[in-house]
């Protein structure tokens, strides 16, 4: 059963956002100093909150239900029964699990970095047809590396250093977490 949802999360995932495009701040942040440009229709996108509350000069963002001062991204104003939907999926496998954001990253190799906005354990699984693309977690004792390929792992992404190993095929990952609100 776990299997076949993993499937049908992938399914969902990529056909729903088969066009996405990550934002610029989102690129640059990782482009920017490692000279590594993402391959051709990856994309790392959040649905969920932003500090940000513009999308260009004349277009803003909706306001978060949930936090005073963000907003919604737009992949989670035109998109909340997927946010529920991986919610619910979330609450099968880790019913003690709380989260308000979702990362998803479509063949985005992760550079070297900590998720400095995020509080307490992230929850990341790994979806697709794919082979290697461990996730790679650097603490003082030694590096430790996870297969998270349809296997949940908790961690935390604001204390550890981590990023991805290559990989051969589609690899999607969704990272589950909880924005620190007061640190923008």
């Amino acid at each position: 059963e776990f299997y076949a949802d993993c499937m049908i999360i992938y399914d969902l995932i990529t056909s729903k956002f088969h066009d996405a495009r990550s934002g610029t701040a989102r690129r640059l942040l990782f482009e920017k100093g490692n000279g590594y440009k993402q391959p051709k229709g990856a994309y790392s996108i959040t649905l969920g909150h932003t500090w940000r509350g513009y999308i260009s000069p004349t277009k803003n963002r909706k306001p978060s239900e949930i936090f005073k001062s963000l907003f919604e991204t737009n992949y989670l104003t035109n998109n909340k029964s997927v946010y529920l939907y991986l919610k619910d999926f979330v609450k099968k496998y880790n019913p003690d699990f709380e989260f308000t954001e979702i990362q998803i990253n479509y063949n985005w190799k992760s550079p070297k970095h900590k998720d400095k906005l995020n509080v307490g354990e992230s929850l990341i699984i790994g979806l697709g047809e794919y082979k290697n693309g461990e996730l790679i977690i650097e603490k003082e004792d030694g590096n430790e590396k996870h297969d998270i390929n349809c296997k949940f792992l908790k961690f935390n992404g604001a204390k550890f250093t981590h990023y991805t190993k290559p990989w051969e095929g589609d690899r999607l990952s969704l990272v589950f977490y909880n924005i620190n609100a007061s640190k923008k």
